[in-house]
């Protein structure tokens, strides 16, 4: 009887959490030495640590005059700090708008202009991100991760004095998707109501978040990877292994060895992971 108090209690606590963004910050709480994020080249990030991160950003923009309802643009590929970013944009109230980096310079400028953004977060990898953001007058605070970029502040330096502790006053943020831009630019889809997964969907789903792993093999700025992977694991409580790109054999090979994580597949990249299985695991009869 007591456990079950104890997990209607903690279901209770993350479902009022989640109404303000502060699920993540629930399970710092409750694991927060468990390991939240693997990097694509197996850096661990514990759920302490993306927590405080978000909590430290929320101050960086606070500090900055940003506000509820401003707009917050990510340009950025699969690793820690883009869960970091999402994670502060749910508490502060901010708009968060994740950018395909594969776009050209002349779309990114067009989405970070369209969405009003004020923040802008960018990798370094990303060279089109610095010129983008350049021809941009209204973005007033520009964080680089992962190296250099010309004119933006390090994102690491600028968050390390911070205080990481959970702030007092949350307000749940909101998400601003774009299209792929094939009929010419790519168009805004914003919804002025948050949606807000409902806690008990996850066990429905199967989560458990002692035991399930989740994968993030596709892109995390797309609007799929994003619900399914991304949020699913940071609501479920779960570790989230993100992949760099596609590639078949080593998804199949982290999902042998991380214990058969739960992950969104589009069919192309499902039918083509196939043939590596076959290679991978011969024993596989040719009808599976």
């Amino acid at each position: 009887m007591g456990d079950l108090n104890t997990t209607l209690s903690l279901l209770d606590e993350l479902e009022a959490a989640s109404l303000v963004g502060m699920t993540s910050a629930v399970w710092a709480r409750v694991q927060g030495d468990r390991v939240a994020v693997y990097d694509p080249d197996g850096t661990p990030h514990s759920f302490a640590k993306i927590n405080a991160s978000a909590n430290k950003l929320v101050r960086l923009f606070r500090s900055r005059g940003i506000q509820a309802g401003d707009s917050l643009a990510l340009v950025c590929s699969n690793r820690a700090e883009f869960i970091e970013v999402l994670a502060a944009t749910r508490r502060s109230g901010l708009r968060f708008t994740p950018v395909n980096w594969h776009l050209t310079t002349d779309e990114i400028a067009y989405i970070i202009q369209d969405c009003e953004a004020k923040i802008v977060v960018g990798e370094a990898r990303v060279a089109t991100v610095g010129p983008a953001t350049a021809s941009c007058p209204g973005v007033r605070i520009k964080l680089s991760v992962g190296g250099a970029i010309d004119g933006f502040e390090s994102y690491a330096e600028a968050i390390a004095p911070l205080d990481g502790s959970d702030i007092d006053d949350p307000v749940l943020g909101n998400q601003m998707m774009y299209t792929s831009g094939t009929t010419g630019r790519p168009k805004g889809v914003f919804r002025p109501n948050p949606v807000v997964t409902p806690q008990a969907m996850y066990a429905l789903r199967g989560y458990d978040h002692q035991t399930s792993v989740q994968m993030c093999a596709g892109p995390a700025y797309h609007a799929a990877p994003l619900a399914f992977d991304i949020n699913a694991a940071m609501g479920a409580g779960v570790p989230l292994i993100f992949i760099d790109k596609w590639d078949s054999e080593l998804v199949l090979r982290t999902i042998a060895e991380k214990g058969s994580p739960i992950s969104t597949w589009c069919r192309s990249c499902s039918s083509g992971s196939w043939p590596c299985r076959r290679r991978l695991r011969p024993d596989i009869p040719s009808t599976m």
